[in-house]
């Protein structure tokens, strides 16, 4: 597991271009913003050396964190991929992992986004592009998925 957080200082030398031009930081270390959801509290172990934990100041997990290097020195092909905002950090961290060669899977009940038209539509967005399927947790424990693609016999 590599866990990925947002953390930003609170001068602006590591904020968003939004968050610059908005003098609006968000995910500013210290603060309750940046506590890991209930959820991945509950899962986490106590000192597994296996479950790694990077910090990110931009939407990607992959910029300036180390992520692909990590993964591709660990033979990592395959992620699945859960977060907070669907249409920003999880679909920026997607095309990014696209981009590094690795094939990726969204965890369809762990993504989300206020709203959820635009949630649905960066899913199929990233189905249809990248070939990148949302899948439920409990699917993703039954193995690999398949994307079937509108007009094709089905893809892995």
């Amino acid at each position: 597991v590599v866990e990925v957080r947002t953390e930003h200082r609170t001068d602006p030398s590591t904020w968003a271009l939004n968050m610059r031009e908005d003098d609006c930081p968000v995910m500013i270390v210290g603060t309750d913003d940046v506590r890991p959801v209930a959820e991945l509290d509950a899962v986490r172990p106590v000192d597994d050396p296996t479950w790694r934990v990077l910090r990110k100041t931009r939407d990607s997990a992959f910029v300036g964190t180390g992520l692909a290097d990590l993964l591709h020195r660990s033979g990592v092909e395959r992620i699945a991929l859960a977060g907070i905002s669907t249409e920003s950090c999880v679909a920026t961290t997607a095309i990014d992992a696209y981009a590094h060669d690795l094939r990726v899977v969204l965890v369809a009940d762990a993504v989300l986004t206020p709203d959820p038209g635009r949630h649905r539509a960066v899913l199929e967005h990233l189905a249809e592009l990248y070939r990148q399927p949302a899948v439920t947790l409990d699917d993703l424990a039954l193995g690999p998925p398949r994307l079937v693609l509108p007009g094709t016999a089905g893809a892995t």
